[in-house]
C-alpha cells in the first residue's frame, strides 16, 4: 500500500481500533500524526505534533494512542485524536508504551 499523499516517507504507521479502514501514520522531519483511508489512500485528518514522532502504540481496547516525540510522551483519545495527557522528560525518547492498565508506561 503506497500513500502517495504523505509529505514525508512513512516511519510508524498502526490501526485504528475503532475503524478498519483507517491508520494512523508518523513520518521522519514531518510534525504531525496522520490518519489515512485505505480504501481512498487519502489522508483523511491531520494532528500537528510539536516534534517528529517516533513511535505509535494503540492500546487494544481503551481508545489510547501513545506517542514519543522528542522529550515527550503524549496519550490521545483515538475517538477525537484530542491530546489527554503529556508527559515531559529530561532526555529524548525514541519510544513508548502504556501498561495495560493505564496507570504506568515505559518509555525509552
Amino acid at each position: 500500500m503506497i500513500m502517495e499523499g504523505s509529505p514525508k516517507p512513512i516511519r510508524n504507521a498502526v490501526w485504528h481500533q475503532d475503524s478498519p479502514n483507517v491508520i494512523i501514520t508518523a513520518s521522519h522531519d514531518d510534525n504531525a500524526l496522520r490518519l489515512w483511508d485505505v480504501r481512498t489512500l487519502k489522508e483523511v485528518k491531520s494532528v500537528p505534533t510539536q516534534a517528529p514522532t517516533t513511535s505509535l502504540e494503540v492500546q487494544t481496547g481503551g481508545g489510547i494512542l501513545t506517542t514519543a516525540e522528542g522529550n515527550a510522551v503524549k496519550f490521545w483519545s483515538l475517538d477525537t485524536m484530542q491530546l489527554v495527557k503529556e508527559f515531559t522528560l529530561s532526555i529524548p525518547t525514541e519510544s513508548a508504551s502504556l501498561f495495560a492498565q493505564k496507570n504506568c508506561f515505559v518509555a525509552g
